[in-house]
This record gives structure tokens, sequence and C-alpha cells, in this order.
């Protein structure tokens, strides 16, 4: 009877921790000094039909960028409590259960009787393992910031799109094709168009790096070869020669040596600087990929 009653206190306790919790949740955002709903009430005169009704180029401009400006702000405000929700739900959940499980397991240790510790036991594991169930803390902790990430990536740059457009008059600008570009800024704070452009921008990268792989062919021996002769026998020795008396004879000709190779790689040689000439030639072969055509010339162009 005694582990009975034990039994039944328990159950209250998890039961008040579960209310007090999700009644008092920790914060996560500091407190506003006006309420946002109260911010949103007053700008619903931009929703009224009749918002573009205003005679003369002007004050179509004018009212054009109020209206936007007013939507904006509706959405941003909207956007913050979604973020405050998402991130009061986290907070409350997982303390909720983190502090059932501490005190089934603080009256697993206190009470008597096998039976009884094990039924604790037994309830412990339960809501441990529902846990893993019902608790969201890989997407709160791990997937939800990189789509507040993304979806905030994608709202400033249809907001960059948004106020470039605003400084244009209402004629090439009007207020209905303006209202479009707003309804891609809110559907740019979505989950949806989050995951979207993670998937596009994954993808573009996937497309890129395919590229530039079918550019890195693997150099053969024979190819070794040829650009280590390049470099070290040709190019460092022509350099060095200038370097180290770029006035004489050797010096000059080691320049001349070097326009003449870079002449047949870059049309725009003959205009270069003396100590410009070098550099433009060591970029050449840094960028020849192995058995490209780019390759081949540029092997010819110092060899011939």
């Amino acid at each position: 009877m005694r582990n009975q009653r034990l039994i039944y206190y328990t159950c209250i306790v998890i039961a008040l921790s579960l209310f007090c919790v999700s009644c008092s949740a920790i914060k996560s955002y500091p407190d506003r000094t006006m309420n946002a709903q109260d911010q949103l009430s007053k700008l619903i005169w931009c929703f009224a039909d009749d918002v573009r009704q205003l005679p003369g180029e002007l004050n179509q401009t004018v009212r054009r960028n109020d209206v936007i400006n007013c939507r904006i702000y509706a959405i941003d405000l909207q956007f913050t409590l979604f973020e405050q929700s998402i991130a009061q739900e986290s907070v409350s959940l997982n303390t909720g259960i983190d502090l059932v499980v501490v005190g089934l397991g603080a009256a697993t240790a206190i009470v008597d009787g096998a039976a009884t510790k094990s039924i604790l036991g037994a309830l412990s594991g339960g809501i441990t393992g529902g846990k893993g169930i019902i608790d969201k803390d890989i997407f709160y902790s791990k997937t939800m910031p990189a789509l507040l990430s993304q979806m905030e990536a994608q709202r400033k740059s249809q907001l960059v799109k948004i106020r470039t457009r605003l400084r244009s008059p209402a004629d090439e600008y009007p207020l209905s094709e303006a209202l479009i570009d707003v309804e891609d800024y809110y559907k740019a704070g979505s989950i949806p168009a989050a995951l979207q452009g993670i998937v596009e921008q994954s993808g573009a990268a996937a497309n890129d790096a395919t590229q530039k792989l079918k550019k890195l062919r693997p150099a053969s021996v024979i190819q070794l070869t040829q650009i280590t002769d390049v470099r070290n026998k040709i190019f460092n020795t022509l350099y060095n020669s200038w370097h180290d008396a770029p006035t004489s004879d050797e010096g000059k000709q080691a320049l001349k040596k070097a326009r003449d190779i870079l002449s047949k790689l870059d049309s725009n040689a003959a205009g270069y600087d003396d100590s410009v000439v070098f550099d433009k030639l060591d970029d050449q072969i840094s960028v020849a990929d192995p058995g490209s055509d780019q390759f081949k010339k540029l092997v010819d162009a110092f060899n011939h």
C-alpha cells in the first residue's frame, strides 16, 4: 500500500512538472517594448483594397513605397513570431522531458521494494524511449538552425531586389508588380523555400564540382616530366638570368625569350611591363591542366 501511494504521488509530481514547464518555459527572446500583435493590427491599412487610389505620379510612387514597406514590416513581425515559437517549443519540450526523467530517477532511488523500483524504472525508461519518438532535438538543434540561416539569406536577397526596384518611379515598377515581389519575400522565409534553396545550392555545387573534375585529368609520367622541364629547366633559368642582371645582355635575352613564349599564349604580351612578363608566364604554367589543349600549347611554346 505504501509503495502504491508513492507511485501515485510520483505521477502527480510528473504531471505538475510538465504543467509548470509548459507555463513558464525558459525565454529564448527578450520581451518587446511593444506587443507584436498590436503592431500588426496597426498595419491593416496597407492590406486594404484601395491602397493604390491616389492621383498624381509622385503620389503613386510614394504610396507604393509606403504600402510595400508596411507589408515588409508586417512580414518581418510574423517571421520573428515564427522564430520565437520554434525556439520556445524546443526549450519547453526538452526541459519538460528531462525534468520528469530526473524526478523518476530520484523516486526510484528512494522507494522500497523491488517491484516498485521496477515499475518506476520502467516509467523512466519509457519516457526516455518515448523521447526518441516525440523529441525533436535533432530537428531543432541541427536541422532548424540551418533552415533558419537559409531563410534569412533568401529573405535578404529578395529584400535587396525589392529595395533596388523601389528606387524606380511607379510607372516603371508599379505597385502590382511590387506586391508580387513582396509575396516572394514572404515565401523566402518558409521551410519549403529554405529546403528548396538548399537543394538548389547543393545541385549547383555538385554540378560545378563535376565540371571541375572533368577538367582535372590525372597527369601521366610524360606530362609530369614535361611540366617539370618547363618550370625548372626553362622558366626558372630565364627568370634567374633576368632577375640577377636585367640590364645585361644575358638578362635582356632572357626577357626577350620569355616575352616571345608568352606571346604564343597571350595576345597582350607585347604591352606588358618587363616585371609583369614573368608573372603572366608563371600564371600560364599554373593553370595548364595536363592533357588539355592549353597544356599542349604551353609545352610547344616553351620548346620551340
